[in-house]
């Protein structure tokens, strides 16, 4: 099991858009992969903007001949900052968890707003092996 960091933070857009992502230090990213055969447990978000925003996390399964493409995923969860400011959501006892049991899987995160504000997002996750059973 490790303990994974993604980061963003942008200046700010009216229109939907996906963010460019920091792992571990590790910048550049369009998305974050959980390999096949692992499992992504969002531990915490932290949001933080100077405007209303909505952030969402994306995911999409890759196979053979997909490309990974924010547009072409699939929205699993929005959170919504509804004015300027902060939030902080813990999954202590009901984890938020990405399984990638057949293929990789990319999440990506994007984010609106109505004016366009400076933004940041830290996610804190634990990738782990998928234990199979039977």
């Amino acid at each position: 099991m490790s303990r994974e960091i993604i980061y963003a933070e942008d200046t700010g857009s009216t229109t939907e858009k996906a963010f460019t992502l920091t792992v571990n230090l590790e910048g550049g990213k369009p998305y974050y992969l959980v390999p096949k055969g692992f499992k992504f447990s969002i531990l915490s978000i932290d949001i933080q903007s100077k405007d209303e925003s909505t952030v969402i996390l994306k995911v999409q399964k890759v196979t053979e001949g997909t490309t990974p493409s924010y547009t072409d995923a699939t929205t699993i969860i929005k959170w919504y900052l509804t004015s300027p400011g902060h939030l902080h959501q813990g999954y202590s006892k009901d984890v938020f968890v990405i399984e990638a049991l057949d293929a990789d899987v990319c999440i990506f995160l994007g984010y609106v707003q109505p004016t366009g504000n400076e933004i940041s997002v830290t996610i804190l996750g634990e990738l782990e092996e998928v234990v199979k059973t039977g």
